[in-house]
């Protein structure tokens, strides 16, 4: 099924293009309006490397350039120091005395020692990581050529150097 999809799309393209070619025999393609009916028209017709190939002898065109600001913004990671107070915990020997009994009318003191959590607070720092945002901007060149003379009153000759700066 794949095989026949395939052959079957093949076959298409050869048809289409045999068609693409005009009745009459003509195998050259169709051409598209010269640069001056487009200039006429208001469009664009230089390419950005050179100007028109059919100009008139008076007819001059300049490249120039435009550097048109581009925004844009980067992100970076920061750590940032939060101060802070940790509680942190030790244990002390603390001691005491106990009486005891030896005999029966007879009493003592024992010393006894045992440890007891003690609390405290230090001063410490926590790391957070955050993002920050920057924003930059570079300027981005737009090439466009300038119809610079071929009037009919054009008093200003074409330039015999090239225009471009």
């Amino acid at each position: 099924m794949k095989k026949l999809f395939l052959m079957g799309a093949v076959f298409f393209g050869i048809l289409m293009t045999q068609n693409a070619y005009s009745d009459n025999g003509d195998s050259a393609p169709v051409q598209t309006s010269s640069c001056s009916d487009q200039v006429a028209q208001g469009e664009g017709c230089c390419p950005a490397d050179h100007p028109c190939e059919d100009q008139r002898t008076n007819d001059c065109w300049c490249k120039y350039v435009h550097y048109e600001p581009c925004y844009y913004t980067t992100k970076r990671c920061v750590e940032e120091k939060i101060p802070c107070k940790k509680k942190c915990c030790r244990y002390v020997p603390k001691y005491y005395e106990v009486k005891r009994c030896r005999y029966v009318p007879e009493y003592y003191c024992e010393t006894l020692c045992r440890k007891e959590p003690e609390y405290y607070y230090v001063e410490d720092c926590k790391t957070c990581k955050k993002w920050v945002c920057d924003q930059h901007c570079r300027y981005v060149p737009k090439y466009y050529w300038k119809h610079v003379c071929g009037d009919q009153g054009c008093s200003n000759p074409c330039p015999t150097t090239p225009c471009c700066n």
